[in-house]
């Protein structure tokens, strides 16, 4: 997956479990650590703020969890050259 045309290719990981809630990861490149970033505990991505928008049964991932991993990863390259998250932010403990 590339979020723009110059950016790079990541190779992404989705594990969804029904009923649960799906995570994302990024398998390669490595990522970056940074504190800035906005990952959960578990290196998986914060994509949204569930109290906002939770995860439902009848959500399907290719509408709701591409567009938003390719949103996150356009944040993330603009991270790389500014050093600081332009995205959404949602409170929650750093990685």
């Amino acid at each position: 997956m590339s979020p723009e045309e110059d950016c790079d290719t990541y190779d992404i990981q989705i594990r969804y479990s029904p009923p649960g809630v799906p995570t994302v990861r990024i398998l390669s490149p490595k990522l970056v650590k940074s504190p800035k970033i906005h990952l959960y505990n578990n290196e998986s991505l914060c994509l949204y703020f569930p109290d906002d928008d939770p995860w439902k049964s009848t959500d399907l991932i290719y509408k709701k969890l591409i567009p938003w991993t390719a949103e996150w990863l356009l944040y993330y390259e603009i991270f790389l050259v500014i050093g600081d998250w332009q995205g959404p932010e949602a409170p929650h403990s750093p990685p």
